[in-house]
This record gives C-alpha cells, sequence and structure tokens, in this order.
C-alpha cells in the first residue's frame, strides 16, 4: 500500500509534497489541496483563502520510525457579516484543534 493512500484515510485532501527522514523520524510533508471550507463558527462556506499555516502533528509509527505530518493548513475568510470570527482554519478530522497528536495515535496510546 502507497503511502498517498495510507494518507487518504486520514483526510482526502491531503496530498504528499516530500518525505524526509532525521535519525527515528519520517517527516511526510503535506498540502491540504482545498478550495472551500465551511466557517467551524457559523457554518457558511467559503472559497476566499487569507493565509496558510504550518502545524506538526505526530501520527502512528511506521516500523521503528516515529512518524511527523507537517501540514500546510489553509486559513479563510469568513463572508458571514454576522459571524463573531472573521478568519477560521480549515479543520483537520483527524486530530483534534490544538493537538500536536492524530486521534488514532491518542487511541493507540490509551487503548
Amino acid at each position: 500500500m502507497e503511502l498517498d493512500t495510507l494518507l487518504e484515510e486520514l483526510d482526502e485532501n491531503l496530498a504528499i509534497s516530500r518525505v524526509e527522514k532525521l535519525g527515528k523520524v519520517l517527516y511526510i510533508y503535506c498540502d491540504l489541496n482545498c478550495t472551500v471550507a465551511n466557517c467551524k463558527y457559523c457554518g457558511m462556506e467559503s472559497y476566499s483563502v487569507h493565509s496558510k499555516y504550518i502545524r506538526t502533528i505526530s501520527d502512528l509509527p511506521i516500523q521503528d520510525y516515529q512518524v511527523k505530518l507537517v501540514i500546510i493548513v489553509p486559513k479563510f475568510f469568513c463572508t458571514n457579516e454576522r459571524c463573531s470570527h472573521k478568519i477560521f482554519a480549515y479543520p483537520i478530522p483527524f486530530a483534534a484543534a490544538n493537538t500536536i497528536r492524530t486521534k488514532r495515535l491518542d487511541d493507540l496510546s490509551t487503548g
């Protein structure tokens, strides 16, 4: 099974741009190929990208390598004038907000 296929299970919009091995850590650099997102505060759909930021999230190990997903995450403008937030980030469904681990890594650690 290809690495791309495994990551698509996390989010179909993830696309690997490069992989780097440093010591016992495997860094998988990813882009989120999405042109639209719903505001997590009001639900309004937006096509207007504001900026991007980098988020690093630990995932399940591969053999003896710790895995770090380095993801370029787009931020969008909310176009709803009544929304209290004018900018929101693409919601990453496989990791809770402000966490550094995927949900499946958390499940493995607690299970």
